[in-house]
C-alpha cells in the first residue's frame, strides 16, 4: 500500500468514527428528552401542590420533584423557558401520570380555560372573587 492509500484510510476511518460518535450522542439526547417527557408514573393518586405568588420556575420545579411528579428539576426549568411559560399561583391538583408537557400546560392554562378544576369560579364578566 502507498502512502496517498494509507492517508485515505486514515481520513475514512476518522471520518467514520467522528460520524458514529454524532450519531451516538444524538440517540441519547433524544432518548433523555423522551424519557424525561413522559410521566414519572402510572399512578393516578392526586397531589396538591400550591405555588405562592412570586414563585419562580426553579422553585415551582423544587416543588413537582418533591412531590415526585416530574423528573429532573432541570428540565422542567428549561422546558419551561422553551415553552415560555407563565405559571400561576393557585393550589393545583394533579398525579404522577401526567407528562412533562401536561404539566406545564396545566399550571400555565388552567386559569384561563378551567378554573373550576382548581375551584374557582368566575361571574359572567370572567372575574374570580378574592375574598
Amino acid at each position: 500500500m502507498n502512502s496517498k492509500t494509507k492517508k485515505k484510510k486514515i481520513k475514512f476511518k476518522k471520518g467514520f468514527k467522528i460520524t458514529v460518535l454524532v450519531f451516538l450522542l444524538i440517540i441519547i439526547t433524544l432518548s433523555t428528552t423522551i424519557y424525561l417527557l413522559t410521566p414519572v408514573s402510572s399512578s393516578t393518586k392526586k397531589e396538591i401542590i400550591t405555588i405562592e405568588s412570586g414563585t419562580s420556575t426553579k422553585e415551582i420545579a423544587t416543588i413537582l420533584k418533591n412531590k415526585k411528579l416530574i423528573k429532573s428539576k432541570t428540565f422542567f426549568a428549561i422546558y419551561s423557558k422553551i415553552k415560555k411559560a407563565n405559571y400561576y399561583a393557585a393550589s393545583y391538583e394533579m398525579s404522577p401520570n401526567m407528562s412533562l408537557n401536561e404539566t406545564s400546560i396545566f399550571l400555565s392554562l388552567i386559569l384561563r380555560h378551567k378554573p373550576g378544576v382548581i375551584g374557582i369560579s368566575l361571574d359572567e364578566h370572567g372575574w374570580a372573587d378574592t375574598d
